[in-house]
């Protein structure tokens, strides 16, 4: 990956965080936590290896932060959320 399609990435991602916790990423998946801590990973290393605008990345890691809060409030049974954790 070159810084160019790093920046695209990133600006995809922002798109992506923008939809609501509904129909996000997290809520389409099993176990939401884990995309989210992996996401989470990647736009830190993106920052970290391309020199991505720490501001935007911030805002990121805040939406990933809402929307992953915003999903789990959605789960009514506590032993769901106990499985996605182990």
């Amino acid at each position: 990956m070159n810084k160019n399609l790093a920046t695209r990435f990133m600006k995809i991602i922002e798109v992506i965080l923008k939809e609501p916790a509904d129909k996000s990423i997290f809520s389409n998946n099993i176990n939401p936590i884990r995309v989210g801590l992996i996401l989470f990973r990647v736009i830190d290393e993106v920052q970290t290896q391309y020199q991505y605008s720490q501001n935007s990345t911030d805002l990121m890691k805040e939406a990933i932060d809402g929307q992953l809060q915003a999903c789990l409030e959605m789960f009514n049974d506590p032993d769901q959320v106990m499985f996605m954790i182990e």
